[in-house]
């Protein structure tokens, strides 16, 4: 457990991007283009130092020291297992052609055991990002097993089945707690003091909201007969899915506030005082300042299309050609641009870290020997 904490005068983080987030981004688009996306584990790389570098405390900026050469190593040993896997997948399917009960149970037991694999992911990809951490010249890291971690995860997405759900805050603080307590900053040793009740009522909402729409829709729409009546509780549903990524965006800030709240580092604690609904009105605006973008590029098309008649034909292929990635080109710069980097200036900079005084006696602690990058995560391709 933590030390008693110091009443000492919060520390607020800061966000200073460096000039050049555009180049940067363009660069890392041009070269993975030309390389075929091969220069992907690079771009990675020099984004997250980008992005680390801004993030300040007390002046001082966070360091990033991983490399793209530790990310391609790391792909390479997990494609080195996956290949054998995925035949062996494929070979059982075509082995069960035309049995579909079986076919729907080994679907099943793929999608479960992906969804095992990538929370691993996960945990071994922020065991490396901590590794190569670095605020005033002292390292963070994480230890722990990836194979106790995929067994609580197991039991807990078994509980989540059985529960439509509902132990979701109990599965999420005890895994929070884990990697916690297997994580440090030099000297300091990581502690999580969350607890699943200050999860319970924003989920509660969410649950019985998508229960509400979804399981009367549902009994409908698989006994009624063909018709109308039937259809229309089809629409329903649709719209219930349509309706799942806006809850999830709102709970993964919640989860945000709740997780940075929770955090301990010996002496130190952090506060997060961001605006939940300030957060997700930037990034619906941001969604929505994405959509106009794709609407635009969309149109660009269309009229490519209309005037296809008069263009020559080598020309209209250069112009299909360069369309797919000028698309990408836009869409990433959107993101970045419209929701990630307002999104990361909000949060960053509604945070304080309490205890301060008591780092100056954090002490350097031994290197963490991963000496490969993330290799599940960057395979599933898990976001930054």
């Amino acid at each position: 457990m933590s030390e008693p904490l110091p009443a000492d005068r919060p520390e607020r983080l800061d966000f200073q991007p460096a000039p050049g987030l555009t180049k940067l981004l363009l660069r890392n688009f041009f070269y993975g283009l030309l390389t075929l996306g091969f220069y992907r584990f690079w771009a990675r790389t020099n984004l997250r130092r980008y992005l680390w570098g801004a993030v300040r405390l007390q002046d001082e900026p966070l360091e990033y020291t991983g490399t793209g050469r530790e990310l391609f190593v790391g792909f390479l040993i997990v494609l080195a297992v996956f290949i054998p896997v995925s035949i062996v997948y494929a070979g059982v399917q075509l082995f069960l052609a035309g049995d579909v009960p079986a076919l729907a149970a080994l679907d099943g037991l793929y999608f479960i055991l992906l969804s095992l694999l990538i929370t691993v992911a996960q945990f071994r990809a922020r065991r490396y990002r901590l590794s190569r951490t670095l605020w005033r010249g002292i390292r963070a890291g994480q230890g722990g097993s990836s194979w106790v971690y995929l067994g609580r995860s197991a039991l807990w997405l078994l509980a989540a089945i059985l529960t439509l759900g509902l132990c979701l805050p109990w599965a999420l603080a005890d895994l929070a707690r884990y990697r916690m307590q297997h994580s440090h900053w030099g000297s300091f040793q990581g502690d999580f003091a969350g607890t699943a009740n200050q999860l319970v009522r924003p989920l509660a909402w969410v649950w019985v909201v998508l229960v509400s729409l979804s399981v009367w829709s549902a009994y409908q729409f698989f006994t009624l007969p063909d018709g109308v009546e039937r259809l229309a509780h089809f629409y329903k549903l649709a719209f219930t899915g349509a309706l799942l990524p806006i809850f999830f965006i709102y709970f993964q800030i919640v989860w945000l506030r709740w997780y940075i709240d929770g955090l301990r580092l010996g002496p130190m604690r952090f506060k997060a005082d961001f605006s939940v609904k300030k957060l997700f009105w930037n990034l619906a605006l941001g969604a929505l300042g994405l959509l106009v973008v794709i609407g635009i590029l969309g149109m660009l098309f269309f009229l490519t299309m209309g005037a296809a008649a008069a263009i020559p034909k080598p020309l209209l292929l250069l112009v299909f050609a360069l369309f797919v990635p000028v698309v990408w080109l836009g869409l990433r710069l959107g993101y970045y641009y419209l929701m990630f980097m307002p999104a990361l200036r909000r949060v960053v900079l509604g945070v304080a870290v309490i205890g301060m005084e008591a780092a100056l006696q954090a002490q350097q602690a031994a290197p963490d020997q991963m000496r490969s990058g993330e290799g599940l995560a960057d395979s599933f391709d898990v976001p930054l």
